[in-house]
């Protein structure tokens, strides 16, 4: 019964917000990394040293050089040809380097993305970035990829432009 209620929220929030990820901040209570897959790379759930009290859940990841986390939402990530997206979150790191957001179509194949420079002041920084999907899809997903270092990331998001008009 409690898995149905939480299904209720997130498609509230789906609803209400645009939110196109599937627990970005990492606060599902039933298992905090849902939604979220990891890989080359080690990961655990902290909330030590949160970037907000309220929401005291982040991801903590090492990478070797190519950790990546993907989401596909709740049931994949739907896109026109030409549709611009929305990429935020908040990420905590001392490391040096480019963060590299894909966005993944129905095949396996990148139909958008974008490179982004990464703050290694120690602080929470929010980084942002849009891109746009330059073909169509029905189950795309959002893939991000690290270089090696260590990062605390919470408050991941993805809305379509179209959600602000």
């Amino acid at each position: 019964m409690h898995t149905f209620f939480l299904s209720l929220m997130a498609a509230a929030a789906i609803i209400s917000h645009g939110e196109l990820l599937a627990n970005g901040n990492f606060e599902n209570e039933e298992n905090h990394s849902y939604g979220w897959r990891v890989r080359n790379g080690k990961y655990e759930i902290s909330n030590v040293s949160p970037f907000h009290e309220t929401t005291p859940v982040y991801l903590k990841l090492h990478s070797n050089g190519s950790a990546t986390i993907a989401n596909r939402g709740e049931d994949g990530i739907s896109a026109k040809a030409g549709e611009v997206f929305l990429f935020s979150c908040y990420c905590k790191s001392q490391t040096r380097g480019k963060m590299i957001i894909l966005f993944i179509g129905d095949n396996g194949t990148v139909i958008g993305g974008k490179t982004i420079r990464l703050k290694s002041n120690g602080e929470w920084n929010e980084i942002t970035g849009k891109f746009q999907a330059k073909e169509a899809c029905r189950k795309g997903s959002l893939e991000i990829v690290f270089p090696e270092g260590d990062y605390l990331i919470d408050e991941v998001s993805l809305i379509s432009q179209n959600t602000l008009k």
